[in-house]
């Protein structure tokens, strides 16, 4: 995902993170403006004064070293793989009946998340350290 792929030592990947945004979430984000748009029907989301530096903040997220949650190391104890299941099928009825909305709470979810996935990071690294 980032230039760094080839590298030899990959700490993120080997404690199960991913190295910046992935390019399908990254391709999500970037269409944000656009879900705000088709939802609000408001021409600042059409703005290129918003939208180019919101292109830019993505590629940098896309290319940048923070590390990110990845979805295929998530293990979910038995106690909520229940609740999990109920919330993946919230989320496709959600995007049947709103998409947009969806899509744009999707992606604004997946951004709050970045500061826990770096912070989460920070702690294994200090573990492997010590």
């Amino acid at each position: 995902f980032n230039a760094a792929i080839d590298a030899e030592e990959q700490p993120h990947k080997s404690a199960g993170f991913l190295t910046g945004v992935p390019a399908p979430a990254g391709a999500g984000l970037a269409f944000v403006p656009l879900y705000l748009w088709i939802v609000t029907e408001n021409d600042v989301f059409r703005n290129p004064i918003l939208v180019a530096p919101w292109l830019v903040f993505v590629a940098t997220l896309m290319i940048s070293n923070v590390a990110t949650f990845s979805w295929g190391s998530i293990r979910l104890r038995r106690t909520v793989r229940l609740e999990a299941i109920l919330a993946v099928a919230l989320i496709g009825a959600a995007l049947f009946s709103e998409p947009w909305v969806t899509l744009t709470v999707v992606c604004l979810g997946y951004l709050l998340m970045i500061p826990f996935s770096i912070r989460s990071y920070a702690k294994i690294r200090r573990a492997r350290n010590a």
